[in-house]
């Protein structure tokens, strides 16, 4: 009878008997016996071991079984595997926006003459002609309102003047 002999680092193997281990799959690690390929934070399987998928994107990672979605309608903006809560942003606010939507980026307020009134947005809406907001980072399309043009008299030969009231 033969000696058994330990699976070296990264190898296991599942069958008695067998004069050489196996390699485990890429996004697995052997157990702690080294009998069985367990998943990698980030991926999960339905029993925890080989065969494993990545966590998709917007959820996390939260056991070899499991992966959770980002708390508050937060994305991973982009990012599969993510493997802790952290890695999940939540969306720029009404009022506000960024080049992926998320706080990942810092979020803009809308400037003047824009309003945003979701969350989550890569861009604000533009209030119609003749019309814009009192400030910047306005939540809703009520805050558009109507630009009073006074015209000054022009002096002869004079430059005609355009003055927006706000």
């Amino acid at each position: 009878m033969g000696n058994c002999a330990k699976c070296p680092v990264g190898q296991y193997q599942d069958t008695t008997g067998q004069s050489q281990c196996k390699q485990c799959q890429a996004g697995t690690s052997p157990n702690s016996d080294q009998t069985q390929c367990t998943c990698w934070a980030g991926y999960k399987s339905t029993t925890g071991f080989y065969p494993c998928s990545v966590c998709s994107v917007d959820t996390y990672w939260l056991n070899t079984t499991h992966c959770q979605a980002c708390p508050d309608e937060g994305s991973t903006v982009g990012v599969v595997g993510a493997t802790r809560t952290s890695q999940c942003y939540a969306p720029c606010p009404v009022g506000t926006y960024s080049s992926s939507g998320y706080i990942d980026m810092t979020c803009i307020l809308c400037p003047r003459s824009f309003y945003q009134d979701k969350t989550g947005q890569k861009k604000c809406t533009p209030c119609s002609d003749q019309q814009s907001t009192a400030g910047t980072g306005s939540t809703a399309v009520a805050n558009c309102t109507a630009i009073e043009v006074c015209r000054k008299p022009r002096p002869p030969g004079g430059v005609l003047y355009l003055i927006w009231v706000y």
